[in-house]
């Protein structure tokens, strides 16, 4: 029985030695890749070093030695086991979430997509349709037409602005003329009816008459 211990013990220090070696090597040979892992890679080398302690620590627990130290060990895997099924649970949610985001940007890529094609495809059926393309034309026939009366409007209108200027620079003109015209007009009718009624000798004459029976006296007066 003395024998069975002892050979379990040897063998539970050499597992313990290799696992204290692997682990060694790991880190040393591994410590640039590392950072370059999946967390799928990283899961299975952290699992796998849990199996080889757990290994390790039951052969120690069986030869009768370290016990606190095996069950110490046994706490700490069990946390990191719960360690990397709360990681994982969060990275499928996080997974999960990044699909959702992705699914509502190809839904709204397609949407945009689809508005464009459908009115891409309206505005083609409806250049083609005839009956449309014949309204069209009206609609431009009539707007030249417009233009056209717009453009002869103006030019009506210029021109009877025009005419209205004139027609008040004239106006102006008369009747600056008209007093002088009126005064010249009038005396020359009166001796045209003097003459025809051959009043305008007589007129003359009296006029001289007048003049001689009445003479003015200049002299000064005396008092």
């Amino acid at each position: 029985m003395a024998d069975l211990r002892q050979q379990n013990e040897e063998l539970a220090a050499r597992l313990a030695a290799q696992t204290t070696r692997n682990i060694k090597a790991s880190t040393l040979g591994n410590i640039v890749s590392h950072e370059q892992m999946s967390w799928e890679q990283r899961k299975e080398m952290i699992l796998q070093q849990l199996d080889e302690d757990e290994f390790a620590d039951a052969n120690t627990h069986a030869s009768g030695d370290n016990d606190a130290q095996a069950a110490t060990n046994a706490d700490q895997r069990l946390e990191v086991r719960q360690i990397i099924e709360t990681t994982e649970h969060e990275i499928a949610r996080r997974d999960r979430e990044i699909e959702e985001l992705r699914e509502i940007v190809r839904t709204q890529s397609e949407a945009r997509d689809g508005v464009a094609i459908g009115a891409a495809g309206l505005a083609a059926m409806l250049d083609t349709d005839q009956l449309i393309q014949q309204e069209r034309q009206k609609l431009k026939d009539i707007q030249q037409q417009w233009e056209a009366k717009l453009r002869q409007a103006e030019i009506d209108l210029s021109m009877e602005r025009a005419k209205l200027a004139r027609e008040r620079t004239e106006l102006e003109k008369q009747q600056t003329e008209q007093p002088a015209e009126r005064s010249s007009a009038g005396t020359e009718k009166q001796r045209r009816w003097l003459d025809y009624l051959g009043l305008k000798e007589e007129s003359s004459e009296r006029a001289k008459e007048s003049s001689t029976d009445y003479p003015t006296d200049t002299s000064p007066k005396k008092h």
